[in-house]
Formats: C-alpha cells, structure tokens, sequence
C-alpha cells in the first residue's frame, strides 16, 4: 500500500511540474520534488491528499453584513439630523407667522391646529428630506400643539423609517417642539400695575432696581500678591473663586468688583457676568429680596 501511495504521489507532482511550466514558462519541478520528503499521514481506508489552499470566506461572511449594517445606520442618522432641521426652521416660521396672527383674531385649538399644519406644509419645502419620512411631510402631526393662553405652542410628531430593521423595530419616533409668544400684549388686573423685578440666571435674589449696584460689577483687575490686604466697598475680604482659580497655576493678576468677595483668575468666568433679566416678582421662585434695593424700597 505505501508503495502505490507513493507512487501515485510522484506522478502528481510531475503532472503538477508539467502544467505549470506550460503556463509560466518557469520549471517547478525542482521545487516541487522537495515535497518528496514530507511524510504524509497514510489512512488505509481514504486516499491521501494535498490541500494548498486558503480562504477567508467564513470570516468575510460573518463580518462584512454587520460593517455594512453599521455604515448605512451612521449614514441614516446624518439624514435624521437633517431632517429635523427642516421640521425645526418650518415650525419656527409657522409659530413666528401665528403668533402675529394672533393680533388680529383669536385662535380657537380645532381650527388653530388646522390653521397651523396647513402653514406648516407651505414652510416645509425640502423635497429631498421629505423622502425619509414615513408619509411625507403629510405624515408630520400636529395635533398635540396648543394655541391656547399667551403661548403658540406647536408640537411635530412623525416617523423615521429605519433602513434596516432590528429585533422587529422598523421605525423611529421623533417629536419637536417650538413655543413663542403671542403677539397681544400684557393684560393687567383692574387699577393694578404689574411689578417687574430683575434676576439673574445664576443669583440667588432679586432686585427691584435693575441700577442696583450688585447688578453693576465694575470689573477691575487687582495683583495676586496683595489680594490679602484689599477689601470690598463693603468691608469684606476677597476669597478665591471655586469655579476658574486653579489651585495649580500661579496667578499674577486677578479680577474683583466692588462689591463681590470673590477674587477671579478669568475674565470669562461666569460669575463676573450679569445677564439681567426682567420677570414678573411672582416667577421669581425661592429667590430672596437684595439686601440693598430691596431694602431701600421697603
């Protein structure tokens, strides 16, 4: 048996040499005779073989649908951002337009709402965008808006559909919200005028002067190395700010007002910015009265 195997390996190897010096024009046969050193396992029952051959299929097939999968939802989701752009700029310009008309006549919900999606679709112009949604732009709901009390309130939802499905779910939901101001004015109680005060987004009172000097920082800037020795208009010492001085960074100039007693090591830091806003005293929320405006007016 060990010399028919042999044997019938030899005359594969020439047949082999044979072949591919027909085609390439270079002998092999040298090469190829080495392989007659190689023991091959010898099974009486199958005939035994050379395989020299490799593939990566079993791979590719596993890895390449999910890459592909991956890269079409990245792609999808630039589109849904899109998307909501359009939606956003078109309820915008449908709020800005009833919120005007609103001057004029009141709007009832039904036919507000009506009024609304029928403006809405006139705003919504891209074609493109429209495509990936379920419906169209008639597919766009704006039913849960709300055109009552002062506010035009419109509320879209609508359906995204997922270019590949997963684990059954064929469909996004997305919902955008945009509320203005109806242009009518402020109504006041009979023989009462409404009292305005003024807060800030990060303070922790109001103030019924909007001259008031903790609402006037007067920034000025001050040497680290005597911070210790100044004092506020109020007497107080200053203390380094939590939020901008690093405890790590040697600080040769620093920022203080006159009245704060917190010294800064950034001008941009928010506690040395006074966005004043004016509110109705009953929005004020947990604030306290300012210990100096509130006081001068009591």
């Amino acid at each position: 048996m060990d010399m028919v195997l042999r044997k019938q390996q030899n005359t594969f190897i020439n047949n082999q040499a044979e072949v591919m010096q027909i085609q390439g024009g270079v002998s092999l046969k040298k090469n190829l005779k080495k392989y007659h050193k190689i023991s091959l396992p010898v099974n009486k029952e199958t005939p035994a073989c050379i395989c020299m051959e490799g593939s990566y299929t079993v791979e590719a097939v596993v890895v390449i649908p999910f890459f592909v999968a991956f890269m079409v939802i990245l792609l999808f989701f630039f589109r849904v951002l899109q998307v909501q752009q359009e939606v956003g700029n078109a309820l915008m310009e449908t709020a800005r337009e009833l919120a005007i008309i609103s001057y004029q006549k009141e709007l009832l919900p039904t036919s507000g709402c009506i009024e609304a999606k029928t403006m809405f679709l006139t705003k919504y112009k891209n074609q493109e965008t429209e495509d990936f949604i379920d419906g169209g732009k008639w597919g766009i709901s704006l039913l849960k808006s709300d055109l009552s009390g002062e506010y035009v309130d419109l509320k879209a939802e609508y359906n995204l559909p997922l270019p590949v499905g997963f684990f059954g779910v064929r469909n996004i939901s997305l919902c955008q919200r945009v509320k203005c101001r109806k242009w009518i004015g402020r109504d006041y109680e009979a023989g009462q005028k409404e009292e305005l005060v003024y807060i800030t987004p990060y303070g922790e009172a109001y103030h019924q002067n909007k001259n008031c000097r903790y609402l006037d920082l007067s920034v000025r800037t001050a040497p680290k190395n005597r911070i210790e020795k100044l004092r506020n208009k109020n007497g107080e010492k200053y203390y380094a700010c939590s939020k901008c001085m690093n405890t790590k960074k040697v600080y040769k100039i620093v920022y203080i007002t006159d009245y704060g007693n917190h010294y800064h090591g950034k001008i941009s830091c928010r506690d040395l910015k006074r966005t004043v806003i004016a509110v109705r005293k009953q929005n004020v929320g947990n604030r306290h009265a300012c210990s100096s405006c509130g006081r001068e007016i009591l």
